[in-house]
């Protein structure tokens, strides 16, 4: 009995079925995890929490195949933001080891490079019209719990690991992705002002015919005047 007890809890928290669990809804307004809704046992532990992340992260486009962009842009938020689920600590947590918690990190890269650039219109956030990922693509860095800690040497490699994303993701040539990372940066600018004004004045340089909302927004995120 006990044994198949935790065959079936083992089943219950697998990737498939937090995948199923995270997207798997109705869209709905407000959101399905912001209702008032029973949580059971089903989630993981944070190391497999980490882990899943990467795989999601990594394989995003045959991952989330099965769900519509509005189910996935819920999804998404509630696995990134604190106001919906404890996730993203996971990826700040020392009891998951360092390098599993990098690889994750650097894995949304592939989530932007590779899923937001084909699902995201290649737009800005003012503009009008957009697709439902837009606001998650321009809000990531934002609404992620970790604006970096300069003055706390133990935490130096996780934040050249976000910082080091933010960076490769404004190369993308997507204005979606390329906002987004200015979003982040401009929020780093108060940590790490040197190195974020570096990272955008390269950007510039080697962006002369930038549109010129996403110029403006740059020299906004340079100052860490950003919203």
């Amino acid at each position: 009995m006990e044994n198949h007890k935790n065959a079936a809890l083992a089943k219950k928290r697998s990737f498939e079925a937090w995948i199923d669990y995270v997207f798997n809804h109705p869209v709905t307004d407000p959101a399905w995890h912001f209702k008032d809704i029973e949580k059971d046992d089903w989630e993981p532990p944070e190391d497999a929490i980490v882990e899943y992340i990467t795989r999601l992260f990594t394989d995003a486009e045959t991952v989330l195949s099965p769900f519509s962009n509005a189910q996935v842009n819920q999804g998404l938020w509630y696995i990134l933001s604190p106001s919906c689920s404890n996730h993203m600590f996971a990826l700040l947590r020392h009891p998951v080891s360092w390098r599993k918690r990098e690889k994750a990190i650097i894995a949304a890269y592939s989530l932007f490079e590779r899923y937001f650039v084909k699902h995201c219109a290649n737009i800005i956030e003012r503009d009008k019209k957009r697709e439902p990922l837009n606001n998650v693509c321009f809000m990531w860095w934002d609404v992620f719990p970790w604006h970096g800690h300069p003055n706390e040497p133990q935490h130096a490699e996780l934040d050249n690991a976000v910082l080091s994303v933010m960076e490769k993701i404004l190369l993308i040539p997507h204005d979606a992705c390329r906002e987004s990372a200015l979003h982040g940066l401009g929020h780093w600018k108060m940590s790490y002002p040197d190195r974020v004004t570096k990272t955008i004045d390269a950007f510039l340089i080697h962006n002369p015919d930038l549109r010129p909302e996403l110029k403006d927004y740059a020299l906004r995120a340079r100052a860490g005047r950003v919203q």
